[in-house]
């Protein structure tokens, strides 16, 4: 792995990143101006448009339905719904009209251009040490993803959170590579957002500020801690003063033992249709999850006794918990790509779309595979001291989050914030594996010749 490039200054690659943001941008307009839903908000979406409407009329954030009063809690952060509450000042509207407002187009034209920028900066962040070529593949995989487009026309936090990280990469290894303390602040400005949108990163930023701090970099390191964290305290010093506090760890705990049930997404698939053993597999969740908030210890030793019944279907299970991950079709959705039921979607019709959905499908083990491998390859790197750290960061980054979903849960709907991530290793790992082999035959024919050939 060669060390970081200088920033691209050919026409050449500039113009080729207009093109690829054009594209990018254009499928997942046509996604969203062309595929319909039928009922946009229902199941997790509700929430965050009911603590969107009480910030904007109450300025409370809590998760009370309308017209109810609003009380606050922190069952939920507030990143993706402050996106939404954005719509709901600009886009007033009445509460019986709360699906339908003008804030539901103005949202997904968001996402429509971040997921666009998300695919600029994947590209960005993988020509800080791969060549013009493997970038711009990377930013084209990521481009044209099923999962990342149609995600553009869903009220989920993926696309928003997606991008913060994707930011906070591409601002360290700026940072990184030129030392100015701007691009670290703004690392801890992203990571920070990406927190507020998802705090399943709170452990990695200082997990990275540490690794800094041990390659010498002190005061780059404290300033992206120092960031990163004023959001966390702000958000810890909140949550303490309200009445009721710890709901966004009780839902936590209820992730981490969804995670533990094998059956778990069949049964919550099942569960609206009232299918008895999916009922009773949600009982016996929420009885677990009852005790473990009770007693951490009493839960632990329930959920034990049951793994200890069968610890080979277990240990199976969590084995596969990373390729389920990575994997291709949403395990809680109406499609294998989508959250929603969708009518007149473009990746359904005959075309180019459909065409490239059988494609990625295809090719996603391969894809998966080469990723993982790439994603322990590079963290592994961290203990050379000559190891790119944005390289190392990227890779470790990846490999936190499939750890941290095969504690809690594994569903490749939550991998769409993740894609971007994917395409640069991806394309990484094939880089490497070309410049080896073309190692390896030019050393063929040395040995053959007996004298260096051009």
């Amino acid at each position: 792995m060669r060390e970081a490039v200088s920033a691209p200054r050919a026409p050449r690659f500039g113009l080729l990143l207009g093109l690829l943001a054009l594209l990018a941008f254009v499928v997942r307009e046509h996604y969203v101006l062309t595929a319909i839903v039928d009922h946009p908000v229902r199941g997790d979406i509700r929430e965050y448009v009911f603590y969107a409407w009480n910030v904007v009329e109450h300025h409370v954030f809590g998760s009370t339905p309308p017209p109810g009063v609003p009380v606050p809690d922190d069952y939920r952060m507030p990143g993706y719904p402050w996106l939404i509450a954005l719509g709901m000042r600009l886009f007033p509207q009445d509460p019986s009209w709360i699906t339908l407002g003008g804030w539901y187009p103005f949202v997904l034209q968001v996402q429509v251009l971040l997921g666009t920028l998300t695919v600029v900066l994947t590209t960005l962040l993988a020509r800080q040490w791969l060549s013009a070529t493997w970038s711009i593949a990377a930013g084209l995989l990521l481009a044209l993803w099923p999962h990342h487009v149609a995600a553009t026309n869903t009220l989920l936090s993926e696309v928003l959170f997606g991008f913060c990280m994707m930011a906070a990469l591409y601002a360290f290894a700026r940072g990184w590579r030129s030392r100015r303390a701007a691009w670290f602040v703004l690392t801890g400005i992203a990571f920070g957002y990406a927190y507020l949108v998802n705090p399943l990163v709170l452990l990695f930023p200082p997990c990275l500020a540490l690794l800094m701090f041990v390659r010498g970099a002190r005061v780059p390191a404290a300033v992206l801690l120092g960031v990163f964290l004023l959001p966390v305290v702000a958000m810890g010093v909140r949550n303490a003063q309200i009445e009721g506090a710890g709901r966004g760890t009780d839902r936590a705990l209820l992730n981490f033992v969804q995670g533990s049930w094998p059956d778990y997404h069949q049964a919550a698939n099942l569960l609206r249709l009232g299918d008895p053993t999916a009922v009773a597999i949600t009982h016996e969740i929420d009885a677990e999850h009852a005790t473990l908030r009770r007693d951490a210890s009493a839960g632990l030793t329930r959920m034990g006794e049951r793994m200890a019944a069968d610890p080979a279907m277990y240990l199976k299970w969590y084995a596969t918990k990373p390729w389920m991950l990575w994997g291709w079709r949403i395990r809680i959705g109406a499609t294998d790509i989508a959250y929603h039921d969708v009518r007149r979607s473009p990746f359904d019709r005959p075309g180019a779309l459909r065409t490239l959905l059988v494609t990625y499908r295809t090719l996603n083990p391969l894809l998966t595979t080469l990723a993982l491998i790439a994603a322990l390859t590079l963290t592994l790197a961290a203990l050379r001291r000559d190891a790119n750290l944005p390289v190392v960061a990227t890779g470790a980054l990846a490999l936190y989050v499939t750890l941290v979903h095969v504690v809690l849960q594994a569903e490749p709907r939550y991998a769409i914030a993740y894609r971007g991530l994917e395409a640069v290793l991806v394309m990484t790992a094939l880089s490497c594996i070309t410049d080896l082999a073309r190692r390896r035959r030019s050393s063929d024919a040395i040995n053959s010749t007996g004298h260096k050939v051009a």
